[in-house]
């Protein structure tokens, strides 16, 4: 949850937006904080996660 973001700020945040809602135990509120979007858009994340490697020899079938 926001990596690089103050902690206090965050919780200040979340707790602002989930008092605008009218959050209760009757209307409950999820907060879903993703930490990639906090530094970079989610493709720079997913270039990252994989990797192609040619495992057979050149000219084979």
């Amino acid at each position: 949850m926001f990596d690089l973001t103050e902690p206090d700020y965050a919780l200040e945040v979340c707790d602002e937006l989930t008092a605008l809602w009218d959050a209760s135990p009757d209307r409950p509120v999820i907060l879903n904080l993703p930490a990639t979007v906090e530094v970079a858009t989610p493709n720079v994340y997913a270039d990252r996660s994989s990797t192609c490697t040619e495992t057979s020899p050149a000219g084979t079938r």
